[in-house]
């Protein structure tokens, strides 16, 4: 084989993990080795960012497919030669060559995002073409972050506190009631920091709390365009909203009359930030839930919260009794207690780093030509790297809650959505 090396270096990146920040440049050099001289049409490289997805959606006996694309970057660069010139000879040895793709000249990309039912991707695609010969291709999947200030966000510095009163009952009486405190030091957060929580638990009936949890987790809404061309009076666009456990700790029971308090910290794993800005076919929320159960009665308390990638940097103020929501929901006078249990996080002095995604890798998507013995792909499963700051002091200071594990979305054909 005359091609004895073809590689694609990005400047300040492993091929493993390459992150780029939206607003930015994508630099680096494209490596060839030729044993001997070679007719050559072309070496390019090719950059793409796009978002698909797909999903079903049934009403009576009908089941009718969405999808939706969107493109946002579409960047050709020829290094050598190109599509119209005439084939140039390769000198045997070595070929360097630099190149500089201006990803601040498009509009604001959206933050790369792994999704069972989508996704935001984008790739660099190193090919080499040659008359009446296979293309030799190199495929590298890349991570682009498009912050997400907390700090933009008045309501991100606001610690979450929640009552919740229900009578439970059994068979054919009522059994007492239970009383529910949840607290969180705050609504906003990011990757590596901790949320620091506050159960009380008051039992005040006479059936044992069997179990409680505590879970965050991801919420993606995925909007599609139908493809029937007769829609029948409905609306052609349509969402579908899947919920995915990200971490779920569970606890021991508590007892009929007893009242007990419990303190976790839950660290925020490797996510892409709340919204997905800049896409408009995938929003991705975030919620904790508080989950009791007690025979034939459940109580649920969620909150929203959001994740973002540059931390806060204030104080959060002092607790103020909530608004009630739902005629379930109660004031009661806020529990006396450390009051340091409200602050933020301090901000790390370090910058963060770049940790792969919780929900693991996926496949790429690919044609037949990916098989081919002369294309090369070295991160055909592949995970998307987020910032991960580091607050593993403030941690440690409190229980930290462990995990279940998230869902493996290995298992999902990925190649399915076109």
């Amino acid at each position: 084989m005359k091609i004895q090396k073809f590689e694609v270096h990005v400047d300040g990146q492993t091929s493993r993990n390459i992150v780029i920040l939206s607003g930015t440049s994508l630099s680096g050099t494209v490596f060839v080795n030729v044993s001997h001289p070679l007719k050559i049409q072309s070496i390019s490289l090719y950059v793409t960012g796009k978002a698909k997805c797909k999903f079903d959606r049934r009403s009576d006996n009908d089941k009718r497919e969405f999808t939706a694309k969107e493109t946002y970057i579409n960047y050709k660069l020829y290094l050598f030669g190109g599509s119209q010139t005439p084939a140039q000879v390769l000198e045997a040895g070595d070929h360097v060559y630099p190149f500089l793709i201006p990803l601040d000249s498009y509009a604001e990309l959206p933050s790369s995002f792994e999704g069972r039912k989508g996704y935001v991707r984008y790739t660099l695609q190193g090919q080499i073409a040659r008359p009446w010969k296979s293309d030799e291709t190199i495929l590298l999947p890349f991570t682009v972050i498009n912050h997400l200030d907390l700090n933009m966000f008045p309501d991100a510095v606001m610690p979450i506190m929640q009552y919740r009163r229900q009578e439970i009952t059994g068979c054919c009486c009522s059994e007492g009631e239970i009383i529910v405190q949840m607290k969180v030091n705050k609504s906003g957060f990011v990757p590596g920091e901790p949320i620091i929580l506050e159960m009380d638990i008051n039992n005040k009936s006479e059936s044992p709390v069997q179990a409680w949890s505590v879970e965050l987790i991801q919420d993606v809404t995925y909007t599609g365009f139908s493809n029937s061309l007769f829609s029948s009076g409905n609306p052609k666009y349509k969402t579908k909203s899947e919920v995915y456990p990200l971490y779920v700790n569970q606890s021991l029971a508590v007892d009929k009359g007893q009242h007990q308090v419990y303190t976790r910290a839950i660290p925020v794993p490797s996510l892409p930030p709340s919204y997905l800005k800049g896409c408009n076919i995938i929003d991705i929320q975030y919620t904790l839930t508080f989950r009791i159960s007690t025979g034939w009665n459940k109580i649920s308390v969620d909150n929203r919260i959001i994740i973002g990638s540059i931390p806060l940097r204030t104080v959060s103020p002092e607790m103020t009794q909530p608004i009630p929501t739902a005629p379930e929901i109660q004031n009661y006078p806020p529990p006396t207690g450390n009051p340091d249990f409200w602050l933020t996080s301090p901000y790390p002095d370090a910058p963060p780093a770049y940790s792969e995604c919780v929900s693991g890798p996926v496949r790429l998507e690919g044609g037949e030509e990916d098989e081919e013995e002369n294309n090369v792909m070295p991160n055909a499963n592949w995970t998307p790297a987020y910032p991960v700051y580091d607050y593993t002091s403030q941690t440690n200071q409190v229980n930290q809650a462990q995990p279940s594990a998230p869902p493996a979305y290995d298992e999902i054909q990925f190649s399915n959505i076109r």
